[in-house]
């Protein structure tokens, strides 16, 4: 089961009722890291495209010379490697939602101004966002549970359900 509900036009200000404000008036402050889950199902989708294409080519490399065969399993192992290197590159982001709006900053950068655009994702394990800066540049960011604190993972989602649509 899953929710979505479109992101409003109204300015920001106005969205984070004061009562749920923390001290300093920040309702979320997190840091939102690489996700083993997505990961786990990165390599998962891999796998079974490997697998698949095995299957379907299982019947052409039977019988072909030795070259062949190692020239494929060097593709994999490419392919696999890529994979791995995209993963270690994960870019960690730190998301804040104030009385200023939401802001987002990579790993060790400058926190910027944002907005929340497109359709919000609400699934159980899962949260994808749509933030454009005011310079144009979208980002999307695809939370899972483990990516952040249990808490924030919580207060973002209660917030994006009773406060994002309007």
């Amino acid at each position: 089961m899953f929710a979505t509900t479109q992101a409003s036009p109204k300015p920001l200000e106005s969205a984070v009722p004061e009562h749920a404000l923390c001290p300093g008036g920040v309702y979320l402050d997190t840091t939102i890291a690489p996700s083993n889950l997505l990961a786990r199902l990165h390599w998962l989708a891999a796998a079974v495209c490997i697998g698949a294409l095995s299957a379907v080519y299982a019947p052409v490399i039977v019988g072909q010379p030795l070259w062949l065969l190692f020239w494929a399993l060097s593709v994999a192992l490419l392919l696999g490697s890529t994979l791995y290197a995209r993963r270690k590159a994960a870019h960690i982001w730190h998301l804040r939602l104030d009385t200023r709006g939401w802001q987002l900053a990579p790993e060790g950068g400058d926190f910027q101004p944002v907005a929340l655009v497109g359709q919000v994702r609400l699934w159980r394990w899962l949260t994808t966002l749509r933030l454009r800066s005011r310079a144009g540049e979208t980002v999307t960011l695809a939370i899972a549970p483990d990516a952040m604190a249990e808490e924030d993972y919580r207060r973002l989602r209660v917030w994006l359900v009773t406060q994002a649509g309007r």
